[in-house]
This record gives C-alpha cells, structure tokens and sequence, in this order.
C-alpha cells in the first residue's frame, strides 16, 4: 500500500529543493539552459497540490482512527464499569485485584493531598489488607510504584516495603513537588484500572477494559522512565533511600 506520508514529505522536498535551486542560479546568473519560468511555476504548483492531496488524504485516515477509538471506547459493557462510594470499597476491591494478578502492577503513589479518612478504623482494615495482598502479590508477580514524598506516611509505607523486601518489587521517585493536580491511579495486569480521589469530589471508579488501560500504561512507563530509583527489585539504592529521610524534616 501506499504510503499517504511519505508522498506528502517526497513532494514538498522536491518543491523546496526546485525552488532553492533556481534561487541560486538565478542570484549568481549560473543559468545552463534557457527555460520557461511559466514552465516552472506550473511543475512547483504541481508538487504543491500532490502534498496537499496526500496530506489531506492522511488527516482524513487519522481522523478515522481516532474516531474508531472512541467509539472503541463507548463500547465498554456496562459491567465493565465500577463505581464506589468510599475509600474502603475501592480499596477491598483493589486488594482482591492485586492478590489475583498475574503479571504485573504498575502503582502510583503521588497524590497532593491523602484524604482525610485515611486514619478511620474502617480505612485502617481496608488499608491493612491491600498492604498485605501487595506483599503476597509481589512474591509472584512484577510490582511496580512511584512515589512523590509530600506525606510523612509515604515514608514509613516505604519503610515498610523496603524491610520486606521482595524481590518483584521496585519504586522509583520524583524528587521534586508541586501543586499540579495529580491523578492517582493503580493499573492491574493492563486490563483493570482503579482511580483514586485526586481532589474531595473525584469519583471513585474502576475500568474492566484493556483498550482504556492501555492508554495509562503509556503514561506510566514514560513516568517510570523519568522517576528515580529507589529499589530495582532486590538492589536497594540505598543513597536514594537516606536522601528521602532527610527530606522527612521537611514535613
């Protein structure tokens, strides 16, 4: 098949360099044979209107994909879509999720703010169970996390992962903070992912659809390729891991 855009490219090359040509003979009068600059005029003109053709040709295909992906993703079943009323309810289900993964985790652990019922009895024993069920998942499976360091409870949550120990586990960090909204999410084995409260009136939800999650997981391993390592799976970065203490002071 045809490629729209290498046309496009190979028409305007060859109109800018039809057009640099005759400049320069034409400023240093190194003409070698007469010509018709009607003649030329109609061949630039030419090459112009093959670009465009071809051009318009390949935003029309571009749109057409990017139409099929929404739809794609109107598509979702009804029960691939999952609202939650609170932290608890999110988090039992993400626990359940992580104890059945069966490759991987990618987790991010960054948001501005933790919400403010985060110390409830009921959030303690959600919390509790998904921290345990990441540590069993981590055995088997690759788990991922990155981390911004804005809570002192993030530094004691990597405390606690970093006297476990496990093997499937790595994080990385960003040093530096702002106060740019960050959505906080946790994909599961590319076809689940949950969204956390990024602000008090974020729904909470989870999406049953590979489509969708794929999306994310782009984002995330341009994040991960940009964030700082703090643990590889067994090697600990142990510079990195006193550099995140001192910062302790901070809060």
């Amino acid at each position: 098949m045809v490629d729209m855009k290498h046309i496009s490219k190979i028409s305007f090359a060859l109109t800018a360099l039809v057009a640099i040509v005759l400049t320069v003979l034409n400023i240093f009068n190194l003409y070698i044979f007469d010509f018709s600059i009607e003649k030329v005029i109609l061949i630039l003109l030419c090459l112009l209107c093959i670009s465009f053709v071809t051009q318009h040709f390949t935003n029309e295909k571009a749109w057409k994909n990017l139409e099929l992906s929404v739809k794609s993703i109107k598509q979702i079943p009804e029960n691939n879509l999952v609202f939650f009323d609170d932290s608890v309810e999110i988090e039992s289900a993400l626990a359940t999720a992580v104890l059945r993964a069966k490759k991987s985790v990618c987790d991010l652990t960054w948001k501005n703010v933790i919400s403010s019922g985060f110390d409830s009895n009921k959030r303690k024993t959600s919390h509790l169970n998904l921290e345990t069920n990441i540590t069993k998942a981590a055995s088997n499976i690759l788990y991922r996390e990155i981390f911004i360091f804005n809570d002192p409870r993030r530094i004691r949550k990597l405390r606690r992962r970093l006297a476990e120990n496990m093997d499937g586990y790595s994080c990385k960090f960003f040093k530096k903070d702002n106060i740019i909204p960050r959505l906080q999410f946790v994909i599961v084995d590319d076809e689940q992912i949950f969204f956390f409260a990024s602000s008090a009136n974020s729904p909470l939800c989870l999406i049953k659809d590979s489509r969708v999650c794929k999306v994310f997981v782009t984002y995330f391993e341009e994040l991960w390729s940009k964030a700082t390592f703090i643990k590889d799976g067994a090697t600990v970065f142990q510079k990195e891991v006193d550099y995140i203490e001192k910062t302790l002071k901070k809060y």
